[in-house]
């Protein structure tokens, strides 16, 4: 044990010195080791002197023996620990002999075998190495046998019949007659660093295809500009560009055409200074041809504390985009000569690079500048009126989408910079590549606020030509019923008075109902001079009312009789509670209809009035709805807002109410309609302007 433990202790220390790759943890054992060895042979040193002592000194060495004996065991064991927890194996080889001096405990690890095996079995490790990895080890045991140090990697089996990575380092021992006596080596378990480079080497080579079959030109940069590595089209356009190729390790801004140099030297300070990602085009000359555009960006390259560690430089040939782009101006000036002559708005999208041309009357047209956005950004969209924005986008869009398609239009109101609303018919003919993929499209705004305004102003016209029509046909009905009874009646009277025999007492009956009969003649004339005033004497100036006060001035004028037939009212108006109108027939209109609500009340239920409103698309609408006797629609729908009207006999009235409420939406510019079921309730539904 003497013997093995001064081998170790030299060895160790001869193949640790000298290698700086050994870890902490072996230099820590070599030097307990080396301790326990200095230790030994103190104590035989002072046995040997011991002889010569006296019993007092006998006595205090012999104490001193136990300490150091004590302090021995305690390192000896701290030597045990260490080599059991250790994770690279430690050996020690008798080349002479052909046995193994010493093994590590961590062999069991590694190998999968007990300790005791590797000192029963000699070939064990041979044995454990990967068939394809033999020759490997052969080979290195000719270089230890030929005297000389060897360093290996190699695979084996382990016990449980996985394949380990394994790294030797192995160091001959020889005499003075330069024969070798032992090998001491260190192996390492390289597994997980030889599958991290495999992996590693494999997204090296995705990299590398992907840098390699792509229409960029990559240069890599560390933070001084010098190359790191670049793609084969890289040194093509490098090769075009100057002459030279690129080199890994020379300098980026060296290989560059000499006016360029400063300006690149410029940007890569900015992106290091600003830590900002820089993109710029560029016309450059490539194998003689000047007329080549290149678009570059630089990228900076962080770690993981967001330092700087270099630079991506991606070069794009895009002389066919700008080509296109030329053509397309060039069109675009023929557009011009067009739209001089028109109210078109000529525009040509280029959807791959989202890039709009216009042509110059749209700031004439529409007053925005061609620098106050895209006609296709977000300025095109926020300009469109509100309620027609998702619209027009999903159907441009939808357009776009479908390659069977190949015009869009649409019509939307758009607003103009000044305030003023424009109403516009777009047109656009959608152009696709090879793939069926939509790459451009190309149109024209037309400004038809004017043909607009006519075709509204026509429909207005025609619907109050039918509203009269219809005003005319009432009327004849009026005529033709309410006036002809008391004329007839008067002039069957005055026949009467004219008969010479009449007596008194029949002359005062003929004269009771003459009077009678001019009494209903003058109500209907009043009552057709009241309509007729309502539609054509508009004076009253339009002003701001909230419905609310309008609900409050029914309820006030009203309050008897809301009294006394326990009425409730409940409004909700979401909002909305104003509107610019004509105050008296806003009025009317809630009188009437809250009115009639609580008229035609169920004769065992309380009247429950629920008004509300709310707003959609630039219009107001109110809703009036009761749980009164309701109307049979089916039997009577085509009279409810007729004149004279009345569905239920038992209440005063001559039925104008509704006729009068339909007359003042009409003129106000609105509409009212019902819904109502006999029993069930009415609610009456009035669409004004906002």
């Amino acid at each position: 044990m003497k013997t093995l433990n001064k081998l170790l202790q030299r060895q160790f220390q001869k193949y640790c010195g000298k290698e700086e790759h050994v870890s902490e943890e072996c230099r820590e054992l070599f030097r307990v080791i080396s301790e326990s060895y200095d230790h030994y042979e103190k104590d035989r040193k002072m046995l040997e002197r011991s002889i010569e002592l006296s019993s007092d000194e006998m006595i205090e060495l012999n104490n001193k023996l136990r300490k150091e004996a004590a302090e021995l065991s305690k390192t000896n064991q701290e030597l045990k620990t260490l080599l059991e927890n250790i994770e690279d194996v430690f050996f020690s080889f008798d080349w002479v002999e052909n046995k193994t001096l010493f093994i590590s405990p961590s062999c069991e690890k590694i190998y999968g075998y007990p300790q005791q095996a590797f000192y029963q079995d000699q070939n064990l490790c041979l044995n454990c190495t990967h068939e394809q990895d033999k020759e490997i080890v052969l080979d290195s045991l000719r270089v230890l046998d030929s005297g000389q140090t060897s360093h290996i990697e190699y695979r084996i089996i382990h016990k449980n019949g996985e394949t380990r990575w394994l790294q030797a380092k192995m160091r001959p021992t020889v005499d003075n007659a330069g024969q070798i006596l032992r090998v001491d080596g260190l192996i390492s378990d390289i597994t997980s660093r030889k599958e991290k480079e495999k992996k590693l080497q494999h997204a090296e080579a995705n990299l590398r295809n992907l840098l390699e079959n792509t229409d960029t030109a990559y240069v890599l940069l560390d933070k001084h500009a010098n190359i790191l590595t670049f793609n084969s089209l890289a040194n093509e356009l490098s090769l075009k560009q100057t002459g030279d190729q690129l080199a890994e390790g020379s300098n980026y801004i060296s290989v560059l055409p000499a006016h360029r140099r400063q300006d690149v030297y410029d940007i890569i300070q900015k992106i290091l200074d600003d830590k900002k990602q820089v993109t710029y085009e560029l016309n450059v000359t490539l194998t003689g041809d000047p007329g080549q555009w290149l678009q570059v960006s630089m990228h900076p390259i962080f770690n993981e504390e967001h330092k700087i560690l270099g630079l991506s430089v991606a070069a794009v040939n895009i002389t066919e985009r700008k080509n296109t782009e030329q053509q397309i101006r060039a069109s675009n000036e023929r557009y011009e000569l067009v739209t001089k002559a028109t109210n078109d708005v000529i525009w040509d999208w280029d959807i791959v690079n989202n890039k709009v041309f216009r042509s110059a009357n749209y700031e004439q047209v529409f007053g925005y500048t061609e620098k106050e956005g895209d006609l296709y950004g977000a300025s095109w969209m926020n300009c469109i009126h509100e309620e027609d924005r998702e619209r027009v986008l999903d159907n441009l869009l939808g357009k776009i989408k479908s390659p069977d398609t190949i015009l869009w239009e649409d019509e939307y109101r758009y607003n103009r910079k000044n305030g003023e609303q424009a109403y516009v018919h777009d047109r656009g003919y959608i152009i696709y590549n090879e793939e069926k993929e939509p790459v451009r499209m190309v149109g024209a705004m037309r400004d038809v606020t004017w043909e607009k305004r006519l075709a509204l102003e026509q429909e207005k016209i025609t619907a109050e030509l039918l509203r009269r029509n219809n005003d005319l046909e009432q009327f004849a009905y009026i005529i033709s019923h309410n006036l002809r009874a008391p004329v007839t009646n008067i002039l069957g009277i005055s026949n009467l008075l004219r008969e010479v025999d009449v007596n008194a007492e029949e002359r005062r009956k003929c004269m009771d109902g003459l009077v009678l009969s001019v009494k209903k003649l003058d109500e209907v004339i009043i009552d057709l001079n009241h309509i007729l005033q309502v539609r054509r004497e508009i004076t009253e100036k339009r002003e701001r009312v909230r419905f609310s006060d309008v609900v409050e001035n029914v309820k006030i004028s009203i309050s008897n009789l809301i009294q006394k037939e326990n009425a409730i009212i409940f409004t909700e108006f979401n909002g909305i509670d104003e509107i610019v109108t004509l105050k008296s027939y806003l009025n009317s209109i809630f009188y009437n209809l809250i009115l009639n609500s609580i008229k035609y009340r169920m004769p065992d239920a309380c009247p429950i009035i629920r008004i509300t409103g709310r707003k959609e698309e630039g219009r107001i609408f109110l809703s009036f709805r009761d749980n009164g006797l309701g109307i049979d629609l089916e039997a009577q729908g085509n009279k409810i807002f007729g004149l004279y009207k009345k569905f239920h006999f038992h209440t005063e009235g001559k039925g104008m109410g509704l006729y009068m409420v339909k007359t003042q939406v009409e003129t106000l510019g609105g509409k009212i309609s019902v819904k109502s079921k006999l029993n069930h309730g009415t609610e009456f539904l009035v669409e004004l302007e906002a």
